[in-house]
């Protein structure tokens, strides 16, 4: 990242097709097509990982740390390798455009069953060497991950706490049963995890042949019913029985007055530091391969996090606790020297915040709907205030769209300060792109545009409300909105301020 450059937020389930959720098929690279063509040197996604209906289907309340989302798995490429001969039916998207996840769900998991069994009837004899590669080199994440996924189909999706003791607790004569019982369903979701890495792979390379880099996004959260926490539960803050004990989440702040009550597990960090923090090298390491650039999201949790205990309604009587700050970091140094990392150093920040992202050298994020309140002149997310060093957008996933923003939530010592800062008039058909061109202004060496704000989109278009559980992650957007319209306005913002 050491030049001018301009890039696209959207994520995979977002593309437009005939299924019924974005995939790594043919839109995905015709949106590289795009990106390209229009001056776009950055792709930024959401987590990858697989996600889950409990969980409102949420990328950062995932079943894995590790596992990546096979509803992404395209069936024309499955078709292309002659692993399925046809295609679904009755799978379109609804008539509101929107993902369907319970349709997409069905229908990528009996793809994937009949690719499956094709697979195994079949020679398909260099694809078999590149499954046994894959499954030696993936098995220290790939085998648990396996194992708990067959037994969450076996138990009816319940949580593994609920699972029979023996199982829960993973005794090693029980897992061996279940082996011997299931090792088809087992090997099965080993090959589901190899078809996405390897699609996904191909559609990455693609990217960067055409110097588009892929910004991916690492939670630093897992959910508690995942197979980390099942397979790990030393790293994890529970009590004798494996239920939770203290939760995760935000103090009241900008997005609810009673704070995020995430109900993710916190980590047990000082057991994490004596193992050396293994788990999270192989976790960053993993989606060193998955990205080019990785934000870590919720990064102030590594200098202090909210700590709430488990069984409160809000997270307003949680506390602030230390977190592993520079341990942590020295040693990912270490294994990563380039730290090819971006900190979400949004929220509550304190100096301690900022002073673990600067040792490292960190970019960090501006927004600019957060830039026009009554502290205007001395926001951090003011482009005046702006450094090289970060990053800036004009929303990010949890924000509404530009637009949306603009005619719902802007109140009129807001609208004031936008007008005063940028010297004309702002009203609801220029909002989003007065403040894209004010993002491409700044002295920052990177900005990245959600594309619903391209698109000049509005409330409908967000793509997540944070602390409300159902009806997010479901925006996409159609096959006519890669216009040449759309594409020269980007060329010419690319242009006018040296993002090539």
């Amino acid at each position: 990242m050491s030049e001018r450059k301009a890039g696209i937020l959207m994520h995979i389930s977002s593309l437009p097709g005939k299924y019924a959720i974005g995939d790594f098929g043919p839109e995905a690279y015709r949106f590289a097509d795009f990106l390209k063509r229009n001056g776009q040197g950055y792709w930024q996604l959401l987590p990858l990982n697989q996600v889950n209906e409990r969980y409102g289907y949420s990328p950062y309340s995932p079943l894995s740390a590790f596992a990546g989302n096979v509803y992404f798995v395209s069936p024309d490429l499955l078709a292309e390798q002659n692993l399925i001969s046809d295609l679904p039916e009755n799978c379109m998207p609804s008539s509101s455009g929107k993902v369907n996840y319970k349709i997409a769900e069905q229908t990528k998991e009996e793809i994937i069953d009949t690719a499956f069994k094709r697979f195994k009837d079949n020679s398909f004899s260099s694809l078999k060497n590149d499954f046994a590669e894959f499954r030696e080199k993936e098995r220290y994440w790939l085998t648990d991950y396996s194992f708990f996924m067959t037994l969450k189909k076996k138990f009816n999706f319940s949580n593994w706490n609920e699972w029979p003791k023996v199982l829960r607790d993973r005794d090693e004569k029980a897992l061996k049963q279940f082996f011997k019982e299931n090792s088809d369903e087992i090997e099965r979701e080993e090959f589901a995890q190899f078809i996405f890495l390897q699609q996904w792979k191909n559609l990455k390379r693609y990217c960067n042949d055409k110097c588009i880099k892929i910004f991916g996004d690492v939670p630093i959260y897992i959910n508690y019913d995942s197979a980390d926490v099942w397979s790990h539960p030393e790293f994890f803050k529970l009590k004798k029985n494996k239920e939770m004990k203290a939760v995760a989440g935000v103090p009241p702040d900008y997005f609810s007055e009673s704070g995020q009550l995430w109900n993710m597990p916190v980590f047990r960090w000082d057991v994490m530091k004596n193992d050396g923090f293994t788990w999270w090298k192989n976790r960053i390491k993993k989606n060193l391969e998955l990205f080019d650039l990785l934000r870590l999201d919720h990064f102030r949790g590594f200098s202090a996090f909210w700590e709430v205990p488990a069984g409160e309604v809000t997270a307003i009587n949680g506390k602030w606790v230390r977190g592993p700050g520079a341990g942590l970091f020295d040693e990912l140094k270490k294994e990563f020297p380039d730290m090819p990392f971006v900190a979400e150093d949004l929220g509550q920040i304190d100096q301690s915040v900022y002073e673990l992202r600067d040792n490292y050298d960190l970019p960090g994020m501006k927004v600019l709907q957060f830039a026009f309140g009554s502290d205007t002149r001395t926001s951090v997310h003011i482009p005046h205030n702006h450094t090289y060093n970060c990053i800036v957008y004009t929303g990010t996933h949890d924000n509404n769209t530009t637009k949306g923003w603009f005619i719902r939530e802007t109140d009129c010592v807001q609208r004031k300060n936008l007008k005063k800062y940028l010297g004309k008039k702002i009203h609801n058909r220029n909002c989003h792109l007065q403040l894209i061109r004010l993002a491409y202004s700044s002295v920052a060496k990177l900005v990245i545009t959600p594309f619903q704000d391209i698109l000049g989109l509005g409330t409908d278009a967000r793509m997540n409300t944070p602390s409300v559980g159902n009806g997010n992650w479901v925006w996409r957007f159609t096959k006519n909105d890669l216009n040449p319209k759309t594409g020269n306005k980007l060329r010419k913002l690319v242009k006018t301020f040296g993002r090539i």
